[in-house]
C-alpha cells in the first residue's frame, strides 16, 4: 500500500517552513539592463528587498541599552557596521557579541550579560543603513524566473554590487518533482521494511516515508544551487543541512520496521551514509 502522498509531502513541507525559504544579502551585480538570476526560483512575490550600500556619515543616535533590546531610527543595517561606546568621545568602546548585540535587519541593539556593561546604560551607537531601492522605479523582478533587473531610469548605477533579500515560493517544487520524490522515497520504503508490514497502516511508517520524501526534494536543491556555483554554494549547504535532517528523522521512524529488526546496526537509508 502507498506510505505517504504528493499532497501530504506539499502539506509538510509548507507547514513546517522546508520551503518559502529566505535569503538575505545575496549578492548581485546589476550591469546594464540585462537581468540577473537569483539563486532559486520562482521568487515568493512582495518577498523581495534590494539594497545598497552607499557611503556616507555614520548615524549616530544615544540610547538606553537594556537585555531587552531598544530599536534603532533605522532598520536593514548593514552587517558589521554598528559601532557603541559610553559617550561620543569613545571614552569606553564596547564589542560586538560580548558586550551587545545587533539584530541587523530589524536595526535593534541589546546589552549581554556578562559583558562590560553591568546594567543598563546610556550609551552612543553609530550604524550605517542600507539604501533601499524601490522597485518598479530602480529594478524589477521576473518572480516566475528568479531574475532581477536594473532600470536605467533608477538610482541603481551601471555595474553596481547590491544586495538582494528574498523568499521562495513553494510553488518552485512542483507537482511532478514531488510525486517523483514520492516514488522514490515508496521504492526505498518497500525495501528497508519487512514484508510483514507492507499493507500496514501505522502513522509512523507513513511520517517516516513522508520525511524521505522531503529529505531527496532537499537534495534535489542542494544539487541544483550547486551546479549554480558561487554564491550559490551557502545556500547549497542550507538545502544540504535540511535533507541530512530529514533523513536522520526517517531513519529513526523506519527503523521498528526494518528486516532485521534486531540487528544492532544503526538503518540505513540508500544513497545516503
Amino acid at each position: 500500500m502507498p506510505f505517504t502522498n504528493a499532497q501530504l509531502v506539499h502539506k509538510h513541507l509548507i507547514e513546517h517552513s522546508a520551503v518559502g525559504q529566505t535569503v538575505e544579502n545575496f549578492p548581485l551585480k546589476l550591469a546594464g539592463t540585462s537581468p540577473v538570476k537569483l539563486p532559486g526560483a520562482p521568487v515568493l512575490a512582495g518577498s523581495d528587498k534590494v539594497k545598497g550600500k552607499e557611503d556616507g556619515t555614520p548615524n549616530q543616535e544615544t540610547v538606553l541599552l537594556t537585555l531587552a533590546g531598544v530599536p534603532l531610527t533605522s532598520t536593514d543595517l548593514i552587517p558589521e557596521s554598528v559601532a557603541c561606546a559610553s559617550d561620543s568621545s569613545l571614552g569606553t568602546v564596547y564589542v560586538e557579541q560580548v558586550d551587545f548585540a545587533v539584530d541587523y535587519p530589524a536595526g535593534k541593539i541589546r546589552r549581554l550579560v556578562g559583558g562590560a556593561l553591568t546594567s543598563d546604560a546610556t550609551v552612543v551607537v553609530w550604524y550605517v543603513p542600507f539604501k533601499i531601492y524601490a522597485r518598479g522605479t530602480d529594478y524589477k523582478i521576473d518572480y516566475g524566473k528568479g531574475e532581477i533587473t536594473r532600470l536605467a531610469t533608477g538610482i541603481i548605477e551601471d555595474g553596481q554590487t547590491v544586495y538582494a533579500d528574498f523568499k521562495l515560493d513553494p510553488a518552485f517544487l512542483g507537482q511532478e518533482v514531488i510525486e517523483n520524490a514520492v516514488a522514490e522515497a515508496e521504492a526505498q520504503v518497500v525495501l528497508l521494511i519487512d514484508p510483514a508490514h507492507l499493507d500496514s497502516s501505522d502513522p509512523g511508517l507513513s511520517a517516516g516515508a513522508t520525511y524521505l520524501a522531503v529529505s531527496i526534494l532537499a537534495q534535489v536543491k542542494s544539487l541544483e544551487s550547486m551546479q549554480a556555483g558561487s554564491p550559490s554554494h551557502q545556500l547549497s549547504r542550507s538545502w544540504a543541512i535540511m535533507s541530512n535532517f530529514y533523513r536522520k528523522r526517517a531513519q529513526g521512524l523506519l527503523a521498528p520496521f526494518a528486516k532485521k529488526p534486531g540487528c544492532l546496526k544503526p538503518l540505513t537509508l540508500p544513497g545516503k551514509p
